[in-house]
């Protein structure tokens, strides 16, 4: 297939589209929904993208059109870059914003301590993907296993052979529903820098999908928090709300994504 010039539509012979569109996700709306658009906006169905983002994240996306379909895994293997809000001292059941809140805790943590931690964070580490992710196993999604289950644990055992140290059980009436190894890979973070450091109002997010939990911080009495802004070069598969969630326990404190916003991929 002849090489295609980035957001640029060209029709072929038989009057169909086809071309590759680096679009920008607004936060609020489903990877699909963007799709979505693009077939009624280019009137056709054969329309695809490399790499979702979570409704409550922004940025870059690239879209296929027609024949660029075929193009999907040469740009699926992309790095990307993100500018991400770790907030300090709330953890969620998902690791971000749209889940509910598992711990809260008083955040005493200087900037020197955060940016020393950042600075030393693993270049290469070997991160679990989050329990709620569409990652499957077995042929089913973690996520629908724990929306399903009354419970799940996750239990250690370092003394496995296995790359993953870690097994996921979910329980349902208090039987095992389902058990596996928790998957892992090896991520790379090519930069891990901290853009800014500030306790923030709560309200600062009110547009990014997290109201309820932003009301339930708010009955709690927490209006602000700690807020840590990240960004993240870092290789494909990376889920940066697992890197929040990594970096809280490197400082032992819970943490979260709060917003989420894809800068780069590759070089686009």
């Amino acid at each position: 297939m002849e090489k295609l010039e980035i957001n640029k539509i060209e029709i072929d012979e038989f009057g169909k589209p086809n071309g590759v569109l680096i679009l920008d996700k607004p936060v609020g709306i489903t990877s699909h929904d963007l799709v979505d658009e693009t077939r009624k906006k280019y009137k056709t169905r054969k329309v695809g993208h490399a790499g979702t983002l979570d409704p409550f994240a922004s940025g870059k996306m690239i879209v296929l059109i027609g024949k660029a379909t075929k193009l999907s895994d040469s740009f699926l293997g992309l790095d990307k870059e993100y500018i991400a809000d770790i907030v300090l001292g709330v953890s969620t059941k998902t690791g971000d914003v749209e889940g509910e809140i598992k711990e809260t805790k008083e955040v005493k943590i200087d900037k020197e301590k955060l940016l020393n931690e950042i600075n030393n964070f693993p270049k290469e580490y070997l991160q679990y993907v989050p329990i709620y992710s569409s990652v499957k196993i077995k042929g089913n999604k973690l996520r629908e296993l724990a929306r399903k289950s009354d419970r799940f644990e996750v239990i250690e055992n370092t003394e496995s052979t296995e790359v993953s140290k870690k097994t996921i059980k979910f329980y349902k009436d208090e039987k095992v529903l389902f058990e596996s190894s928790l998957p892992a890979k090896v991520v790379k973070l090519y930069e891990f820098e901290l853009v800014s450091f500030e306790e923030k109002e709560l309200s600062f997010y009110k547009n990014s999908l997290s109201l309820k939990l932003i009301d339930l911080l708010n009955e709690k009495g927490i209006t602000k928090l700690p807020v840590a802004q990240v960004r993240v070069k870092c290789s494909k598969g990376t889920y940066i709300r697992q890197l929040a969630e990594d970096l809280g326990v490197s400082l032992s404190i819970p943490a979260c994504l709060f917003a989420l916003r894809r800068t780069k991929i590759g070089n686009y």
